[in-house]
Order: C-alpha cells, then structure tokens, then sequence
C-alpha cells in the first residue's frame, strides 16, 4: 500500500512539473494574452486591492519607465498551485469572493492558481472560484477579468540572453526580414534582405558571407563587445564599425520573445530601424528584435 501512494505522489509531482515547464522557479516573465494584440498584464500604480492594467507591453510610457511593472514570477505553493507575484510592486495577483481581480500584500487562497499548459501558453484558473484568467474584450480599453472560458496567456522569459562566445551569428530581424551586415568598405553597420525585399540596401558587402556573421565576446556580467567576422572590427555605439574595443563598443543584450533578443548600446538606446537606416532609440519593439542564429560552432 506504502508503494502504492508513494508512486501516486510521485507521479503528479511529475504531472505537475511537466505540465509548467514553460516556467521556471525564480524567473521573470511577461503574460502576454494570445490573440489580444500584444497586450500584456500590468500591476495597477503598485497599490494594492486595485485591479491589475492591461496594456501594450511595447509602447505604452508606463511600460517604458519601468518595466518591471510588467514582470510576474510564479512560486509554487504545491499540488499544482501557484502565487502570481508582480516585480516591480511586490503584489500578488488575486480575487475577491464576487470575482473581481485583484493585486494584494498578502496573498490568501484567492491568490492561488492552478496553472496548465496549452501548447506554448499557460491557463490559469484560481483556486476559489473555479474561473480562469481572462479579458472582458479586446478593445483599446480590455480589462482583466475572472471567464468561465479558459483563455491562453503566453509566458515570455525577461532576461539576459545566452550567447556562446567564440561562434559566428548572423542577426535576423523578422519585422524587416533582413540580417545586420558590414557595409562594402567595412566601416558600418547596415541591414540586407533579398533583392525583391524593399529594405536591400546597395551598399551591402554580398561578395563576403562573412560580413554578416558576428561573434560576441562577453566584457563583464552585462556586456559584450560585437565584433564583425569579415573585418574583425567592432560595432560602435554608433554603428560604425572600429578597430579596437572600447567602452563605446559595449553592447547590453535584451531578451524580450522566444528566441530573439534586442541590442542596446553603452547609451541605453537600442539599435532599431527608420526606412532603410539603423537608428539609435531609447524603445524597443519588434524592429529592435534580432534572432541569433550560429552559423557554425567551430572558430
């Protein structure tokens, strides 16, 4: 009979720990709503019995101050249970016996959700009340809501992102189909897509693959130095390409979607795009994301 239980426990442990593995304990996510235009939960002003916001993750200034305000971490409290913790206001996502959604310092079981996986996206449904995590519409002005219909909130680990030093990426960029590449003469950086893609800049170097390979070379915990395989030289904060790393050629790397990633300069700017140049700006979005993918492991 001990054998007997003792497999039963073991096996939903696993169940459980299968089920969310799309989270991890002690990270960072934004919850994006499947199907809702990018939108992402908000904590409200950090003050607590409000209901959380729901805004565009990207653009909106709130988000741009600060945006840890759009940062969750979920601690498991066992048998597939989990606190919703907000980074920035410290709050713990919530309801009220009638319902509502709430942020609160002290999470109570109205605070506990029972969290799935749905293909690529997480479903929650709180513990008290038996009703998921949802929207009222997806208008401008959506609010957060308790649905009796499960709906799919796709989790999006914040963070730094892994490169492998001493191996060649190409970065694409998939808003503009198009890769970062050294010009001709080797002496900035520009974007290149396919000939038949409006944004093919003349001035690329197509003669060499290389030109658009990069390796990256970590300078501390935060930066790295970019530097371009063909030229050997390093992309500048500016984006100019120079001989030697300094500190203008530090580059911080922002994780902001499954597999892409944003390069921000010493200046805390990204580099992102405006018609056919690279342009230097304070936010991010989907112009601002570069996908890494290694050309090869040997160098």
């Amino acid at each position: 009979m001990k054998q007997i239980i003792t497999f039963f426990i073991l096996c939903s442990t696993l169940s459980a720990f299968s089920q969310n593995k799309l989270i991890e304990k002690g990270e960072w996510y934004k919850l994006l709503k499947i199907g809702a235009c990018n939108k992402v939960l908000c904590t409200n002003n950090g003050k607590e019995n409000k209901t959380p916001l729901y805004l565009n993750g990207k653009y909106e200034k709130e988000v741009q101050n600060n945006k840890d305000i759009i940062l969750w971490q979920f601690i498991d409290k066992g048998n597939g249970y989990y606190h919703v913790q907000n980074k920035d206001s410290k709050l713990f996502l919530s309801s009220t016996k009638d319902s509502t959604i709430i942020q609160v310092k002290q999470p109570t079981n109205y605070s506990l959700w029972e969290i799935t996986k749905e293909y690529k996206s997480l479903i929650f449904l709180n513990k008290q009340l038996k009703m998921y995590l949802g929207i009222k519409d997806k208008t401008k002005n959506a609010s957060i809501i308790l649905t009796k219909w499960a709906a799919a909130w796709k989790p999006i680990k914040v963070g730094e992102v892994e490169i492998k030093e001493n191996t060649s990426y190409e970065l694409y960029n998939s808003f503009l189909k198009a890769h970062l590449i050294a010009n001709t003469d080797n002496t900035k950086a520009i974007v290149k897509a396919k000939p038949r893609v409006m944004i093919y800049h003349a001035g690329a170097n197509s003669s060499n693959k290389e030109s658009k390979h990069w390796v990256f070379t970590l300078v501390d915990k935060q930066y790295y130095y970019i530097q371009n395989k063909a030229s050997n030289k390093y992309l500048n904060k500016d984006f100019t390409l120079v001989d030697e790393p300094s500190e203008t050629t530090k580059w911080k790397l922002y994780k902001n979607d499954e597999e892409k990633m944003s390069l921000q300069n010493i200046d805390k700017q990204f580099l992102t795009f405006k018609n056919r140049s690279i342009i230097a700006d304070k936010y991010f979005g989907s112009k601002t994301q570069f996908t890494p993918v290694i050309v090869n492991t040997k160098e």
